[in-house]
């Protein structure tokens, strides 16, 4: 655990977008215990995720607009001259923090989103899984042999996943 405030507002900042990502998956998704180390496994997880997508970006457009964003290499080698100024440049805090918020927010927003069921099951039909079955759009399912399994109206679906382990 922290012991100072710069440790404490590190901490916050880092765990943040995890701790919105729990936050979204319980209230979109269903009930279920998870174990305190699978939580927090789930926390940390999505927030180095979304932190590193929302920094790839961020360097991404760092590259396109130079001067609109702060410049990092500066700023780690000469810290305290980037975010004051000295006689000759002015300094950089606003920029700085302007910049350290909305890329935190984007963050945050990003997991948050992550936990939305639609989104999640964009995700789910995408991934490997359709390569077995397919949806009709009157809904039901069916082999790729053209076997049908279900044929009716889908009215809902259970968000816990599959009853029987997949072959």
């Amino acid at each position: 655990m922290p012991t100072t405030l710069v440790g404490l507002l590190i901490f916050v900042v880092l765990l943040l977008p995890g701790f919105a990502y729990l936050v979204g998956k319980e209230r979109h998704g269903p009930e279920r215990r998870a174990s305190p180390f699978r939580e927090t496994v789930a926390i940390v997880a999505a927030s180095i995720a979304s932190e590193l997508f929302v920094l790839v970006l961020f360097g991404l457009a760092r590259l396109a607009l130079p001067n609109a964003l702060p410049d990092i290499t500066e700023l780690i080698r000469v810290p305290r001259a980037y975010l004051v100024g000295t006689q000759g440049k002015p300094g950089h805090l606003v920029m700085v923090g302007a910049s350290g918020l909305v890329a935190l927010a984007a963050a945050t927003a990003l997991a948050y989103a992550a936990s939305v069921t639609t989104i999640r099951a964009l995700v789910c039909r995408l991934s490997g899984h359709i390569l077995t079955t397919r949806q009709f759009r009157r809904g039901g399912l069916s082999l790729r042999s053209g076997r049908t399994l279900v044929r009716s109206k889908l009215a809902a679906h259970s968000m816990m996943g599959p009853l029987l382990p997949a072959f």
